[in-house]
């Protein structure tokens, strides 16, 4: 991935002990979906994938679903008729207790969407919040900078330009691979950019590299589920930020979630992802 659509991924891109050891957890989930009309919403875990989402009804705009698992864990409610359109923001909770209640909105009004109840859910609210006030203004700004040189042609450096007619113009495969090889060397080194796109993304690059050192000090300074579901999101973020995430960091906090929780399916997640990413780097040092 470029360096260049980071800035769109990002945009697109922004405890009760006795329920962490497997001994079972039941949460009355209940609400109202406002601003569609759908006949179901999707709840997903976050250890596992939409396509073995569970079905809840929803019927005159109101749902109520008695959620009962074995591990805490990050959970998704999905629109389903927003699921089916290929466009969504899933609405993420923590069943952390008794009761938790939701207003939900569709995709174009998703920020008045509300969750209530739960201790997580308010350490992962004010996270989030304190987040996008720190950075969201900054990468929209950086993201509009970006769309106005888009908009004047001066994204792409006039070599770079050059370099794709001649491209679409090759004949044979052998010279459309050769010249393929060097547009991408022209993207890693940045030749590809005029002087004020590479501004800007060294911009971004910048921010990327301030808002994964806030996840981290979170990380490093709490112990609990949220702080733990966010260790693996920025473990499977590591393709994108991979020369900004230091591998060290992320097994030695696993280390100390794997001992607290030793049997969490977060465990079992992370404990695949990091052999799957050491075993990539040997082959890569190869």
């Amino acid at each position: 991935m470029t360096a260049l659509n980071r800035v769109s991924l990002i945009i697109m891109l922004f405890i009760l002990p006795s329920t962490l050891k497997g001994q079972g957890i039941t949460t009355l989930l209940k609400g109202r979906v406002e601003g569609i009309e759908s006949d179901a919403l999707i709840l997903v875990r976050e250890t596992g994938d939409i396509a073995s989402g569970k079905e809840i009804p929803v019927t005159g705009g109101h749902f109520k679903y008695k959620l009962e698992v074995e591990y805490l864990e990050k959970y998704e409610i999905i629109i389903s008729e927003e699921l089916h359109k290929g466009y969504f923001r899933p609405v993420q909770f923590f069943p952390d207790t008794s009761t938790i209640e939701f207003i939900i909105y569709p995709y174009r009004n998703s920020e008045k969407t509300k969750v209530s109840g739960g201790t997580l859910n308010e350490r992962m609210k004010s996270f989030n919040r304190k987040t996008e006030e720190r950075f969201l203004p900054e990468y929209r700004r950086i993201e509009k900078a970006m769309d106005s040189l888009r908009s004047a042609h001066k994204i792409y450096s006039s070599k770079y330009t050059r370099l794709l007619v001649r491209i679409s113009e090759a004949t044979g495969e052998e010279e459309a691979d050769r010249l393929e090889g060097k547009r991408e060397k022209m993207i890693i080194s940045g030749e590809a950019y005029t002087e004020e796109a590479n501004s800007l993304i060294n911009e971004t690059d910048s921010l990327n590299h301030r808002m994964v050192n806030w996840q981290k000090d979170y990380i490093k300074a709490n112990d609990d589920i949220f702080a733990y579901s966010l260790l693996l999101s920025l473990t499977l973020q590591y393709p994108v930020y991979g020369d900004l995430i230091d591998t060290g960091f992320l097994e030695e906090r696993f280390g100390s979630f794997r001992e607290k929780y030793p049997g969490h399916p977060y465990t079992r997640k992370m404990e695949k992802i990091l052999t799957e990413l050491s075993s990539f780097q040997q082959d890569s040092r190869m």
